[in-house]
């Protein structure tokens, strides 16, 4: 590892492709953050329009049947009131609203008791309904269909109580099982406004079961439908049904989002919002049916909604991973073959430093500055090769010059020696004469009286010759110190006079 860093260190190409990289890891990185930023908001928008549309879709589906059960039903109640003096014809409109409503299951006219004194039962009902083994047009009459007092029941109690048309949920009978039914009960008057019964139709809880559960945006959500109490109506978990409220269940959420959506939800608002329900994120769409009171709601998972967001990066990050490296390899390739000429010109200048000069540098056909940078090199090259040539002519006339002048000095030296050496010979050659002059003039002083005139003048000679002597000598060395003939000087023989 340390190889390799020390490797990148030092080479141009590695670190140039690293830092183009990174500065493009950093492009990418600002370019999906922001695409995968919008494409999350547009991810969320779609999804929440596609969950209230389809929550729209659901609601809108069951107020179109539950109207059609309310007109059939308000129509019919019309007639009923006008024909109350005859019960036969009881049965005669509730048959026929069946016939005339397939979405009806059941029908019911129930009169308060004691409405018809000559009846010996104090109660009296018709329900009719949809019977497969009926031959008669496939509906079934019966006159008391239950032997529970029916004033007692829901469907009638309530609308009784209310004194209004009201919609009754589904309810636990005695045998401990949800009624199948949902009920819309209207109360009846007579000509005074007097309240003399109730006349109640069922809808099959199947087909609004069906209709509300298939509603499913996304592959793993869900929807329900709630009563004015919280109980579930519809849930795609039997267990809940009836047997626990929404309430109930928000309770036992750690995260109190949910309890502040489900009083949102049950107090008819309509709209959206997220809670964390299990540990996991979701989001609730909700929207009341309000003559009813009822809330249907779809639960939707975030794992469903961005689940093809979230598996896109899955995809994205071993692409961009890959695609990076593909770069770096991509950029070493070419960071290496563009400054190839440059390490050639590296070796080629370590070789100059080392004193080889025979490999010239080639000529570059390229125009950009690496082109222009080796044929500089070039020239430099050809300038220091003709100015090293140029170096060593000199050299050579220098050390020529050099050997001329060691010769000519070794010359001077001898022919110092030589002059040293004339110089001490004719010294030699001065001090005889010089002696003898000093001899014969000492020798003329003290015996002057005693000497003949002919002695004299032979002393006197002979003083003369010396004189001459030394002075031919004193010019001679003249001569030689301003010719310099110093080596012809000391080859001639010197004259050796005798003292007389």
């Amino acid at each position: 590892m340390a190889r390799l860093i020390e490797r990148a260190r030092r080479s141009l190409s590695i670190r140039v492709s690293i830092r183009v990289v990174a500065f493009a890891t950093c492009l990418l990185l600002v370019a999906l953050s922001i695409t995968f930023y919008f494409s999350r908001r547009g991810i969320r928008r779609e999804a929440i329009e596609k969950a209230a549309l389809v929550l729209d879709g659901t609601i809108q589906h069951i107020a179109n049947t539950l109207h059609m059960a309310e007109t059939a039903s308000n129509n019919m109640l019309w007639n009923i009131e006008h024909h109350l003096d005859d019960p036969k014809l009881m049965e005669f409109y509730c048959r026929q609203i069946l016939i005339e409503n397939p979405n009806i299951l059941s029908c019911a006219m129930a009169f308060e008791p004691n409405y018809y004194p000559e009846r010996e039962d104090s109660l009296y009902i018709v329900y009719t309904y949809r019977c497969d083994t009926c031959q008669q047009d496939g509906i079934g009459l019966a006159y008391q269909y239950d032997t529970r007092d029916y004033t007692k029941q829901t469907w009638y109690a309530c609308a009784q109580q209310q004194d209004k048309p009201c919609w009754i949920e589904p309810v636990i009978g005695n045998d401990n099982q949800l009624d199948d039914i949902i009920s819309y009960s209207l109360p009846v008057h007579d000509s005074n406004g007097k309240l003399v019964g109730i006349f109640s139709t069922d809808l099959d809880l199947d087909w609004l079961s069906k209709t509300i559960l298939s509603a499913k945006p996304f592959a793993h959500s869900y929807s329900t439908l709630m009563g004015k109490n919280g109980k579930y109506i519809i849930h795609p978990d039997t267990t809940r049904l009836y047997h626990q409220t929404v309430f109930e269940q928000g309770a036992k959420q750690e995260d109190a989002s949910v309890a502040r959506v489900i009083r949102l939800l049950m107090s008819g608002a309509e709209g959206y919002k997220p809670i964390v329900m299990d540990g996991q994120k979701h989001l609730v769409f909700y929207k009341p049916y309000k003559k009813a009171g009822w809330v249907s709601a779809i639960v939707c998972p975030e794992d469903d909604i961005f689940g093809t967001y979230n598996r896109m990066w899955y995809f994205m990050i071993p692409i961009c991973v890959f695609s990076l490296l593909l770069l770096l390899l991509l950029c070493l390739y070419a960071t290496r073959k563009e400054l190839k000429p440059l390490q050639h010109l590296g070796n080629l200048t370590q070789m100059i430093t080392q004193g080889e000069y025979g490999n010239l540098i080639r000529t570059s056909s390229r125009h950009d500055e690496i082109g222009h940078l080796q044929n500089s090199f070039r020239k430099m090259q050809q300038s220091l090769t003709a100015y090293i040539e140029e170096a060593n002519n000199r050299s050579t006339i220098l050390s020529e010059s050099n050997e001329a002048l060691r010769k000519a000095y070794q010359q001077a030296m001898e022919a110092d020696r030589v002059k040293m050496a004339f110089m001490r010979n004719m010294s030699d050659q001065i001090v005889h004469p010089i002696e003898r002059i000093k001899d014969n003039a000492d020798y003329l002083r003290q015996h002057y009286n005693e000497l003949s005139l002919e002695e004299t003048n032979q002393l006197v000679e002979s003083i003369r010759e010396d004189s001459d002597n030394i002075s031919d000598q004193l010019n001679r060395m003249l001569e030689v110190a301003l010719k310099g003939d110093v080596r012809a000087a000391s080859q001639e023989e010197p004259k050796d006079d005798e003292r007389p």
